[in-house]
Parts: C-alpha cells; structure tokens; sequence
C-alpha cells in the first residue's frame, strides 16, 4: 500500500446524478458498508459484520456514506478525525460498478462532510495500487509504502 497525504478539502463535488449518498447511522447502512468492503478486500461478510456495530462510532466519530445506485449499494467512503486530520479509510466500489467515478464521487461527499463539521483540511489515507490513481488525481501525494496483511476469503 502506499501512504498518501492532501491538503485538499474543500473538494468540488463529483456530480453523480444517478447516486444518492445516504451517512451511514443505522443497520441497513452499516451493513452495506461492511458488505461492499468485505467483498472489495476479500474478507468473508461475517467476519465484517462481527466488529462493526457500533452506532455512536458512525454518529460521533466518522463522516462514512454510502452511494446507492436505485437501491443497490455501489461504493463507500468513510472520513475520520485523527488528531489535526482526517484519515479517509475503507473506501470500496462494488466490482461490477467500478470504472464509472462512483469511489471519486463518495470520497468527496465524505471527506467534505467531515471538512464542514471540523474545518480540518489535511487529510490521509492508506491507498491500494488500484486507489492510488483515483487519490493522485484529487491532489493526494505519496508519502512512503508498506504492506499489509489481510485475512484470505474463505
């Protein structure tokens, strides 16, 4: 993965007239979400779903959305606090919606939210070699690589 850092909140908005952003707060959210990361990084949706029921992390601490397309769940983004930053993490685009600015379009609406509510405007975030080209294009610059561990579908 590589490290990435921007100083670039505000964003303009991608407009997307076919999605609706809905702030991820209740269950039927909350399990989208984790349901479009489990299947983006290969994780099983049980074990997803296990860690991520807490509604006062989604109400207190984060800035998450979820793009629908119609009623199908096509991309999440989600916007935390992290001292004087936001740290943009578990951005996810269903696979057969990838390619069309669905990931690009909930970033913005999450990083901005979070923007509003704090005025924070450095942001950072942990990218995938598929991500890098999308956060390299909003003015996110490389600030080192490592490598991560995730468990293996089942």
């Amino acid at each position: 993965m590589t490290g990435m850092v921007g100083d670039i909140v505000p964003l303009p908005e991608s407009p997307r007239p076919e999605l609706r952003f809905v702030r991820i707060s209740d269950d039927a959210t909350i399990a989208d979400f984790v349901d479009l990361n489990c299947a983006a990084y290969g994780v099983p949706i049980e074990a997803g779903r296990s860690i991520v029921k807490e509604h006062t992390f989604w109400r207190d601490h984060a800035y998450g959305f979820v793009a629908y397309k119609g009623d199908q769940p096509v991309a999440t983004a989600t916007a935390i606090v992290n001292g004087d930053c936001l740290l943009l993490f578990l951005v996810a685009t269903a696979a057969d919606q990838r390619r069309k600015g669905y990931a690009d379009a909930v970033v913005r609406r999450a990083l901005n939210a979070a923007h509003q509510a704090t005025g924070i405007r450095r942001t950072v975030l942990h990218a995938t070699e598929m991500g890098a080209p999308v956060y390299l294009r909003m003015g996110y610059h490389a600030t080192g690589r490592f490598v991560g561990y995730l468990p293996q579908a089942g």
